[in-house]
């Protein structure tokens, strides 16, 4: 969902100001976690947030990696989970929070927020 002021103007109806932008709810069971995450993976939408700092993001390569707070293990983020999460990049040492899930070749992160909104959603 996508809230913004509009104006009208000489060419048209125009945003003027977006005031919010929530990406579309994505089921547990959808095309795009069983793509990227593999069948069998399970996630749990009533995990917690955890806090973490992204190691490195390659946008051309569609991955990269992101470490918990307290935990020194990487953890492999998709670009299409940002995708699903309304995000485009990481970029390196930038804090998030993310909840994982574990699949075949260890923890992969599928759900990540930015770390700004998070706390503005905690206030």
């Amino acid at each position: 969902m996508i809230e913004v002021v509009v104006q009208q103007t000489d060419r048209g109806c125009q945003a003027t100001e977006i005031l919010k932008i929530e990406p579309p709810a994505v089921s547990a069971g959808s095309e795009v976690y069983l793509k990227i995450l593999g069948e069998g993976v399970e996630i749990d939408p009533s995990a917690p947030l955890k806090p973490a700092r992204v190691k490195w993001f390659d946008r051309q390569k569609g991955f990269g990696f992101v470490n918990i707070f307290g935990s020194a293990e990487d953890v492999f983020v998709h670009v299409e989970i940002l995708h699903t999460c309304g995000l485009t990049e990481l970029m390196p040492g930038e804090a998030v929070s993310v909840r994982t899930a574990t699949g075949p070749r260890g923890l992969m992160v599928w759900d990540v927020q930015v770390w700004d909104h998070v706390l503005a959603k905690a206030v």
